[in-house]
């Protein structure tokens, strides 16, 4: 009987309680409480929405090769010669988006195999609309030409 008494008496603290905690709602106007709900909501979304932005946004990149001594490379392939070929990438970040980690790999014809390649290998970073231009530079014998044909 004694443990129904204290049951009673917490129910009856409890309810008082809870009807306190509601006549302060019903001092503040209705609208007051749905725009604190709905500035709860819009925050909670927009730290979501800016977390998902984050994780889809993309680095777009494009590169350009030339080669810098293009009159002498034709010379030497026209008369079947040893040459050196020296070329230059440039790679642009046309987005907004840094891009890390860049690595570039040259790889070479197999009809006309270079004798030794010179190329930065180490990765690099670029930021938004960053473009570096990045030389390299290929010796290539008459001995390893694959085809034997003078001009190709």
């Amino acid at each position: 009987m004694a443990t129904a008494g204290k049951l009673r008496a917490a129910a009856r603290w409890t309810s008082a309680k809870v009807a306190r905690l509601l006549s302060y709602f019903r001092a503040v106007p209705l609208a007051v409480l749905i725009s604190i709900v709905a500035l709860a909501v819009s925050i909670y979304s927009t730290r979501y929405a800016v977390f998902g932005m984050k994780v889809a946004q993309r680095a777009y990149l494009t590169y350009q090769i030339a080669v810098t001594n293009g009159a002498a490379v034709i010379d030497s392939v026209a008369n079947d010669k040893d040459f050196f070929m020296t070329y230059q990438i440039t790679i642009t970040n046309m987005g907004n988006t840094p891009a890390e980690l860049i690595t570039l790999n040259v790889i070479p014809d197999p009809d006309r195999r270079p004798l030794m390649i010179t190329f930065p290998t180490t990765p690099f970073d670029l930021g938004p609309k960053e473009s570096p231009t990045l030389t390299g530079q290929a010796l290539f014998k008459h001995a390893f030409h694959v085809r034997q044909i003078p001009g190709f």
